[in-house]
């Protein structure tokens, strides 16, 4: 029947792609990235996509080197590096109504 062959079809699509995902050049290059992380007994770690994802990295790093802040201090201190160094990231700034 059709929805049968559709079925069969949609499952050898998932075989596929997961044949792809453990012989393609994405995943063999995070097998060499490990390796190379590994030897230097670095590792990759997974931080939530919440919003809140890049202070989220920086407060990991901070707190295994004995320096704890808050999500709202990181970005504080951030806003005031920011203010403080605009004419540094003035070139990756645009107008939401120019594009300039």
């Amino acid at each position: 029947d059709k929805r049968a062959a559709l079925e069969k079809e949609r499952e050898n699509r998932i075989a596929e792609a997961e044949v792809e995902n453990l012989t393609g050049s994405r995943h063999q290059e995070g097998l060499k990235l490990r390796q190379k992380l590994m030897e230097r007994h670095l590792q990759i770690k997974e931080i939530s996509s919440d919003g809140h994802c890049m202070y989220r990295a920086m407060e990991d790093q901070l707190t295994e080197r004995g320096t704890t802040l808050s999500l709202k201090e990181l970005r504080a201190q951030t806003a005031q590096y920011m203010r403080s160094h605009a004419d540094d990231f003035l070139p990756f700034l645009t107008d939401p109504n120019s594009g300039d």
